[in-house]
């Protein structure tokens, strides 16, 4: 009887009883394939496929990793997944080492939700900048205090700026805060699970508009906020309860919905 080539094939040890998933399919991950097309579209004698542009924009996520793969990237005796180890210099990493370890916010700037790798961080950007002073003959400690405060000057006016843009889109009135956009999602939630018709909701809107332009169902107060007397203090602390929020603005919709009248609405 002649014999398979299956039975002379024998199985590793102890396959059966714990199979090794985090090996086989190492070749198989994302990250593999992408440095792999990333050496092979850099000789620029190739046109990488559709998929390399689109990881290269959003890194895939590493969750399969081996536990001695993720060892201390300082230590060049372990095997790691950063492909920096051993390409940096003993002074760099000890010059990035400081830099992280005197401000923690530098060290996880731009590394925040994915590191994006091809991309420029403030970290590489103070080591070239600490490299420039040093070449012009300044102090290491002058040095790093000078990197550092540039860093958080910059930061500063990345804040600045984004304040201001705000400030900016809310004054526009072409954009909303969060706070206004619960009270619409409200009013959506609310109107789904009524399931009214668009027609319903165009006509409920158009006598929502009439109703404030007419001034039915809105009473507005306007108070001085220099005048701190009793009297005011009493009465802010009884319109607190009827101040607007999502939950009130979706009641008052729909109570104008159902034909009650709303509520004496105070603003303050």
């Amino acid at each position: 009887m002649r014999r398979s080539v299956q039975s002379l094939y024998k199985i590793p040890k102890n396959m059966g009883v714990a199979p090794r998933y985090d090996v086989w399919n190492a070749k198989y991950e994302p990250w593999v394939l992408m440095r792999r097309m990333g050496r092979l579209a850099g000789t620029g004698f190739y046109i990488p496929p559709e998929w390399y542009n689109h990881f290269r924009m959003f890194p895939p996520m590493q969750n399969h990793f081996q536990q001695e793969q993720t060892l201390n990237p300082q230590n060049e005796l372990d095997p790691t997944q950063d492909d920096r180890s051993g390409q940096l210099a003993a002074e760099r990493l000890a010059l990035r080492d400081e830099l992280a370890h005197k401000s923690r916010l530098v060290a996880s700037e731009g590394m925040r939700y994915y590191n994006i790798f091809w991309v420029r961080k403030p970290l590489d950007r103070m080591e070239k900048e600490y490299y420039d002073l040093k070449r012009r003959g300044i102090a290491h400690d002058v040095a790093i205090r000078k990197v550092l405060q540039g860093f958080y000057e910059a930061l500063a006016r990345k804040k600045r700026l984004s304040a201001i843009q705000a400030e900016e889109a809310k004054l526009s009135g072409k954009y909303i805060t969060m706070r206004e956009a619960t009270v619409v999602m409200g009013v959506l939630t609310q109107i789904q699970r009524e399931q009214l018709t668009p027609h319903q909701v165009a006509l409920f809107a158009k006598e929502q508009r009439q109703t404030v332009q007419a001034g039915d169902g809105l009473r507005t107060e306007v108070r001085s906020a220099a005048t701190t007397t009793t009297a005011v203090k009493d009465g802010a602390a009884a319109a607190a309860a009827n101040t607007v929020s999502a939950d009130s603005l979706a009641d008052f919709l729909a109570d104008a919905e159902d034909g009650v009248p709303a509520a004496q609405t105070t603003y303050t």
